[in-house]
């Protein structure tokens, strides 16, 4: 499933959303951003209907949106806001949360960046997004700073190579590098493992927590 944290413009628009709350931490930028994709279905229906990220209704915050235009109404859900520009859809989710009597222990959390307690207050308050899902996806909306400039360059030569979050097999898989694509990052060494008889102990670190075997790459 693409990864909404990739994805540079909806980053940036999350990140203003987090200033409008007080919170400047990068863990929130990716608690908002998990929210906004079980709100969507992520791959499902993203970027997203009506530039309205948070599916904001007219049930959510208790608030009235007006002048913005009602979109639709889905069944069991209200009214569904619909916004000009996603700019002005993601600035309406951060006053939602910040103007209803819902949501005050989740800014208070935002603002102390816990992302745990943010999403947990969201969701407990009434948002309507399930907090499970939104546990599921926040580590798959890290924001892992990338390689320091100048660091190497590798070409993927096989089908497809593991992304973990550390420098051996026991780590979780958080993505793939598929053949031809390319990485960047300095050598470095940790676990090793096996291919086609030979030991290898080289890891590309990508990023913070995100590493790939050496073995599979060529250096350009």
């Amino acid at each position: 499933m693409p990864l909404l944290a990739q994805d540079a413009r909806w980053v940036s628009l999350a990140r203003q959303s987090a200033a409008i709350l007080g919170a400047h931490s990068e863990a929130i930028v990716s608690a908002i951003l998990a929210q906004w994709a079980c709100e969507n279905g992520a791959d499902r229906a993203w970027p997203p209907p009506h530039n309205n990220p948070g599916n904001i209704t007219r049930d959510v915050g208790n608030l009235d949106q007006e002048p913005h235009a009602l979109a639709t109404t889905p069944p069991g859900v209200g009214f569904l806001y619909s916004y000009a520009t996603p700019e002005v859809g993601v600035a309406a989710y951060a006053h939602c949360l910040l103007n209803s009597r819902r949501y005050p222990r989740a800014i208070a959390s935002a603002r102390a960046g816990d992302p745990v307690g943010f999403l947990t207050h969201v969701c407990n308050a009434g948002y309507g997004t399930r907090l499970a899902c939104c546990l599921a996806e926040l580590p798959r909306m890290h924001l892992a700073p990338s390689s320091p400039p100048g660091s190497p360059r590798w070409r993927c030569g096989t089908l497809a190579v593991n992304v973990r979050t550390g420098p051996g097999v026991r780590f979780p898989v958080v993505g793939q590098v598929h053949r031809g694509q390319v990485v960047t990052g300095p050598e470095v060494t940790g676990a090793p493992y096996a291919v086609r008889g030979r030991v290898y102990s080289g890891w590309i670190r990508m990023a913070v927590n995100r590493f790939t075997a050496h073995a599979f790459y060529v250096k350009l």
